[in-house]
């Protein structure tokens, strides 16, 4: 039911538009913030933060080459366009997801059909140009659906491909065979052997330092998959508050500074967030479970950010241990504080949160995040939100500085004008902490 929602919804918007910490605590030295970019959960487009480039797959329908609109983030929207180019990856498909790997300035896009393998492809930074080789096949019968994602692991050069079974190319046609998670080795450019499971993720989080992703997936609500990425292994997390809760789990992202993780609901204002650190995973799979450090109470608490609306999206920024979490095909954002520290147990007191609207769009029409696949990222080098609306023709962002200082100027709406390059009625800056990078097409 949910999912034939979602596609109404997305069709109807694309015809449209186009505090502190408790417990006993042991401090982490935070990663770069180059290395830790776009690294806490999927999503659709891909922020590098040091070369301020913003890469976003457009929604070219399947029948066409897929595309991915490069933007520059460096300068004023207003004046500048940010449009650099528009890339063909030179074969059908639709690109889904997209992640940075910071060092070798690479892009990587996974992209597909309904009824072929999926493609990853590597796009040079530098020039905009396809690497040598791409695309780079996924295993054989398995494709990128509309919710599935990439995350990128600087710390082992890889990254974590969630994927889902086409009967027409998966072995003996099969519709669950192919469907799990696989790394793919940079250095080899070839996946690992697919981590099997029976339903595809609604989206995914991974933390590279213990080497645990997180899937919700609907058919399975509200138990999310738990992947041991290190040992190749599909499990779940259960946790009676979750279960009891059971409000769709959908977005996932982790803090690897912390091991705190935060879970946006689909069905509910009440957000999950769970603690991580010291977590192990137990059982053989696929009769396995990651289980939570401690003795009960059990270290997941289902909080109240006081947002008047569902928040399923989610991103967090590991350098300022703080999550965004955005609304349901709406305007609707929130600033979630967490702990600083690896923490022995949660508490409420914790978590902090502070929510506001995004104005108005340059076109005039309201802000609707996208869903289908989600579009969360976050600039750690700045500290600042990116998301792409549903009609895929403006990406918004956000100063999460001036969010956490002032969130009702966060609504102040854009001034008459136009952003450079098109003819909006309304410029692409508020000047109180939101700007808008139009993407091809507007």
């Amino acid at each position: 039911m949910k999912r034939a929602w979602l596609l109404v919804a997305s069709m109807a918007v694309l015809g449209a538009g186009c505090g502190g910490s408790s417990g006993s605590s042991t401090s982490l030295s935070p990663a770069p913030p180059a290395a830790l970019a776009n690294v806490t959960n999927a999503s659709m487009e891909a922020i590098d933060c040091t070369r301020q480039r913003a890469y976003v797959p457009l929604p070219t329908g399947g029948a066409t080459d897929a595309e991915v609109a490069a933007l520059d983030l460096s300068g004023d929207p207003d004046t500048t366009d940010p449009r650099l180019t528009t890339i063909d990856l030179g074969h059908t498909g639709v690109a889904r997801g997209a992640a940075i790997a910071p060092a070798p300035g690479l892009v990587l896009v996974i992209s597909g059909r309904v009824a072929a393998t999926g493609f990853l492809d590597e796009i040079n930074e530098s020039d905009n140009t396809l690497v040598a080789g791409s695309p780079f096949s996924f295993p054989t019968g398995s494709r990128p659906l509309v919710t599935d994602g990439i995350v990128f692991d600087p710390l082992h050069n890889s990254a974590l491909v969630s994927m889902t079974s086409t009967p027409v190319t998966c072995p003996g046609g099969s519709t669950t065979d192919c469907t799990g998670m696989a790394s793919f080795n940079l250095a080899t450019n070839s996946f690992a052997p697919l981590i099997q499971f029976d339903t595809s993720v609604s989206n995914f989080g991974f933390d590279p330092r213990a080497q645990i992703s997180l899937g919700p997936s609907d058919p399975v609500d509200p138990i999310p998959y738990a992947v041991n990425v290190a040992g190749n292994g599909a499990c779940t997390l259960t946790d009676d508050s979750l279960i009891s809760l059971n409000d769709d789990a959908e977005g996932a992202a982790g803090d690897p500074n912390t091991g705190i993780w935060v879970i946006g609901n689909f069905a509910g204002v009440i957000t999950t967030v769970i603690n991580l650190s010291g977590a192990a995973f137990s059982g053989t799979p696929p009769s396995c479970s990651l289980q939570e450090a401690g003795a009960p109470p059990s270290n997941l608490l289902n909080f109240d950010t006081g947002a008047g609306d569902f928040m399923p999206g989610v991103a967090i920024n590991p350098v300022t241990h703080q999550a965004v979490l955005t609304g349901r095909l709406d305007n609707q954002i929130v600033l979630l504080s967490l702990p600083k520290t690896r923490v022995k147990y949660l508490s409420d007191s914790d978590l902090s949160a502070v929510d506001a609207s995004l104005p108005l769009e340059p076109d005039g029409a309201q802000f609707k995040a996208a869903i289908t696949p989600y579009a969360n990222s976050i600039d750690t080098c700045h500290n600042r939100a990116y998301i792409v609306n549903a009609a895929a023709t403006f990406l918004a962002e956000v100063d999460l500085d001036q969010l956490q200082k002032n969130p009702s100027a966060i609504s102040t709406a854009l001034p008459a004008g136009n952003c450079a390059g098109t003819s909006t009625t309304l410029g692409c800056d508020n000047h109180n902490g939101v700007r808008f990078f139009p993407l091809p097409g507007v």
